[in-house]
């Protein structure tokens, strides 16, 4: 009898926890995560209730306590510096709490003259100028220069009327590349998650696209990615996911990772 039907591959389980395939050999060689043996190469293997016992666990291998007045990217790397990944799900349930919460990340980034990518898709490209200028960020003159790159979802996500993820995350990787030869130490990536609610063919991959770029990320440790979430339009069930798909979750502003914040949502 094949003892490993039914079992999940690393990969898989870290698809399913929304995590890295590294976190997960971190917290299975610390004891945190209980995990099969299989074969001579002693490979790692998961079954479900594992997988549901440690996220009922809640707020595993993140940092300690942070200071929620301390800046967004200073208590991001707190959470880079425990090798968890720079990619963060922003709920806001307006567009006032959308900009308050997301332009740390964007002045952070700019004023230090480091290289952004912002695809639009709820806000417009001169809702993002105007916002910047606000904050005394000359946004025509970033993109000019380079620094900055606005994109719509209609170029990016839904380019061929459609949402495809091995498409998407084709993009992405071309977006990624394009950062990382800017020479600079860190780099942003922001998306507005909005065309969900287009109901255009495969919107319905989002999740398993979300839980895919944490596998690119993996190697990239500059690259912060902001993906932007309406609490007020995303369902119960689409908000789990996204915990689950994300390392670390913005809610007001308290950082925590994402199987702390599901616990949150969930009570």
């Amino acid at each position: 009898m094949d003892k490993t039907k039914g079992l999940l591959t690393l990969e898989e389980a870290a698809r399913y926890l929304g995590a890295s395939k590294i976190s997960l050999r971190r917290w299975t060689n610390e004891g945190r995560l209980a995990c099969h043996r299989i074969g001579v190469r002693r490979e790692r293997r998961f079954d479900i209730h594992m997988l549901d016992d440690f996220l009922a666990q809640g707020d595993i291998g993140a940092p300690g306590a942070q200071d929620d007045d301390a800046p967004a990217m200073d208590r991001l790397g707190q959470y880079a510096k425990a090798g968890v990944q720079r990619h963060v799900c922003l709920f806001y349930r307006d567009p006032e709490e959308q900009w308050q919460l997301s332009l740390p990340y964007l002045l952070d980034h700019l004023k230090a003259g480091n290289p952004t990518v912002y695809i639009c898709d709820s806000s417009r490209k001169a809702d993002v100028l105007a916002r910047l200028r606000d904050e005394g960020v000359n946004g025509q003159e970033a993109i000019e220069s380079g620094l900055l790159r606005l994109h719509s979802s209609r170029d990016t996500h839904l380019k061929t009327g459609q949402f495809s993820a091995d498409s998407m995350i084709e993009t992405m990787r071309g977006f990624f590349g394009e950062l990382i030869t800017a020479g600079t130490d860190r780099q942003l990536l922001v998306g507005e998650m909005s065309w969900f609610f287009t109901n255009s063919p495969g919107v319905d991959e989002i999740h398993d696209y979300e839980s895919r770029l944490n596998e690119l990320l993996d190697q990239l440790p500059s690259i912060t990615v902001v993906c932007h979430y309406d609490l007020s339009r995303f369902s119960a069930y689409d908000a789990l996911q996204a915990c689950r798909s994300h390392p670390v979750v913005q809610i007001g502003n308290h950082l925590l990772s994402g199987l702390s914040a599901e616990s949150q949502l969930k009570a």
